[in-house]
C-alpha cells in the first residue's frame, strides 16, 4: 500500500553528518534483530553464570561484541569497518587469555 508510514523513508541514524534514507519498517526490523541477539546472549550469560564462571566470561565477551554491533547499527548503519577489526582482535585476544588462564575447564 503506497503512502503507509512504515514504507516512508527516514534518516534515523545518530552520527552527525551521516545520511542514509531507509524505510521505517526495515529500520525497525534491523533494530529488533540486533536487540534480539543482545537479549538472547544476556539470558545465555545469566544461565552460564550458574554453570561456570569461565563459561559466563566467554558468553559475556560475545554479548559485548553484539552490544557494540548494535550501537554501530544505530550510529551509522555499521559503516565503520575498522572498528570491526578492532572488535574481532579484542574478542580473539580475550578468548585466548581466558583459555591460557583456565584451559578447557568451562564446567565446574
Amino acid at each position: 500500500m503506497p503512502g503507509k508510514w512504515s514504507n516512508q523513508k527516514f534518516d534515523l541514524f545518530i552520527k552527525p553528518g551521516f545520511h542514509l534514507d531507509i524505510t521505517f519498517a526495515w529500520y525497525m526490523s534491523l533494530i529488533m534483530d540486533g536487540l534480539n541477539k543482545v537479549i538472547v546472549l544476556f539470558v545465555t550469560a545469566t544461565i552460564a553464570n550458574y554453570i561456570s564462571r569461565t563459561l559466563f566470561k566467554v558468553v559475556f565477551i560475545f554479548m559485548l561484541y553484539e552490544v557494540m554491533d548494535f550501537w554501530l547499527l544505530l550510529w551509522n548503519f555499521k559503516q565503520t569497518k575498522e572498528i570491526y577489526w578492532v572488535m574481532t582482535i579484542a574478542v580473539i585476544s580475550s578468548l585466548l587469555i581466558l583459555h591460557r588462564k583456565h584451559g578447557m575447564k568451562l564446567v565446574k
